[in-house]
């Protein structure tokens, strides 16, 4: 269950950034839209895109890492009121917010940088670049988004690195997904492989018994110990008390022979 949920907080955190994303439209087409709502989304998509790289390196939610976050998430939302309150500059009201959103996605690809190096898979080095220069380019955000002839740049570049970095999580959480399904299947073929051996093996021994018991040269049964029932004798004491063997098993007991 640890990649679909990984995948859950990984959807939640594109719908906070798409949510953000028209927001920033109906800004641009006139709405008068506080700098909240928008700077709010950027901050579900962060907190989101965190705790789902967690869940996909299968770190536990303790109550402290949640505690954490919402102390940040409710510093940062007071930072917003508090800057929109006061009129602040653009530059000095959004940096907090996307320097720390910018530092959650720098951890994000730091940890899929580790993976690849413990994988080699270099899908895993793509996801860290995409993340590291997303992470960058919400740190510049603030001072480069007044420059009205790079913002369209600016924009375009984000809509690609967003679309890449969202894809390309689905694609890991899916990748790690099959292979969990693949080492699980190694394991239950493992388990049938020493489970039909364990069969032959015990098929074998049941066998090497029944000859030894059938060749000893002397008069032998087994019986059950609680009714006496027989269960199996050899050769010698068909002989020995004139019985067959089919007439015996399950029909007689030690107490019908004393």
């Amino acid at each position: 269950q640890v990649y679909p949920r990984a995948t859950t907080s990984w959807a939640c955190a594109f719908a906070f950034l798409w949510a953000r994303q028209g927001a920033q439209l109906l800004l641009i087409l006139g709405l008068p839209l506080q700098a909240f709502p928008i700077d709010s989304f950027l901050l579900g998509f962060g907190i989101c895109l965190y705790i789902g790289v967690l869940l996909f390196n299968q770190i536990t939610l303790s109550h402290r890492v949640l505690l954490g976050l919402s102390g940040l998430a409710s510093l940062l939302l007071l930072w917003i009121l508090l800057a929109d309150f006061l009129n602040f500059s653009f530059s000095l009201k959004s940096f907090p917010v996307y320097f720390s959103v910018g530092c959650i996605l720098l951890f994000a690809a730091h940890s899929f940088w580790q993976r690849y190096q413990r994988t080699r898979n270099y899908a895993y080095a793509l996801l860290a670049c995409v993340l590291f220069l997303r992470g960058v380019h919400f740190m510049d955000y603030p001072f480069l988004r007044p420059i009205a002839w790079f913002a369209p740049w600016g924009f375009s570049f984000a809509a690609i690195l967003d679309l890449a970095s969202g894809l390309m999580l689905l694609g890991a959480a899916f990748y790690e997904q099959q292979q969990e399904l693949a080492r699980a299947n190694q394991e239950l073929a493992r388990q049938l492989h020493e489970k039909t051996q364990a069969e032959i093996l015990a098929k074998e021994h049941d066998a090497r018994f029944a000859r030894i018991f059938d060749l000893v040269p002397e008069a032998l049964s087994i019986a059950d110990f609680d009714d006496g029932c027989m269960i199996d004798v050899n050769r010698n004491w068909e002989e020995l008390f004139l019985y067959k063997r089919e007439d015996v098993l399950g029909k007689l007991s030690t107490r019908d022979l004393q």
